[in-house]
């Protein structure tokens, strides 16, 4: 009879919880958010025939959310758009601001030094979305240069038009160890 009594008054206890009005009725609906997220956005790259020449390239991006021309975006460090375009053996870099067309349409011309692949990279802020970037491979017709080793330069000092740059290492270089890297300009 004891354990009769424990479990009615168990089970009681655990029944006070539940409360008489269900738990949906408290609920508050959420609205769909109009902010424009990166899994949506794409990035249309063109190249105009697709060769490298030295009267230039033009570079078309169109910017789209979700198939449709992303229309307005804010400055972002200084600039709409960012375009980094690197060659695929790295010996050639270029950091450049194509200029805003409208209906998601960035261009800008770019003397690429010969064929070959190109990483393209474009940082950019819609309004109303978050900052992010988006990147392709691109071939760019022309003569491809031969690879060329990588050599080692142990002088940590260049002069570049006038600037003179300068690195310094706070310690020595090991596998797995945190290094502090200063630049210097003059």
């Amino acid at each position: 009879m004891s354990k009769f009594i424990v479990f009615i008054g168990l089970l009681t206890f655990l029944l006070t919880g539940c409360g008489t009005e269900p738990s949906w009725e408290e609920e508050k609906n959420i609205e769909v958010s109009d902010r424009i997220i990166t899994e949506d956005v794409t990035v249309q790259w063109e190249l105009d025939d697709h060769q490298a020449s030295k009267k230039g390239t033009l570079i078309r991006l169109t910017v789209k959310n979700q198939d449709q021309p992303i229309e307005s975006f804010d400055v972002n460090h200084e600039k709409l758009l960012h375009l980094i375009i690197v060659s695929k053996d790295l010996s050639y870099f270029n950091h450049v601001h194509p200029e805003y067309k409208g209906d998601g349409v960035f261009e800008i011309t770019n003397d690429f030094p010969s064929g070959g692949e190109y990483r393209m990279v474009a940082d950019f802020k819609p309004t109303d979305g978050s900052s992010m970037s988006k990147m392709e491979w691109v071939k760019v017709g022309g003569e491809i240069p031969k690879p060329t080793a990588v050599a080692e330069d142990s002088t940590l000092e260049k002069s570049v038009d006038g600037k003179k740059v300068s690195l310094t290492v706070e310690s020595d270089f090991e596998a797995g160890k945190e290094l502090t890297f200063n630049v210097y300009t003059k």
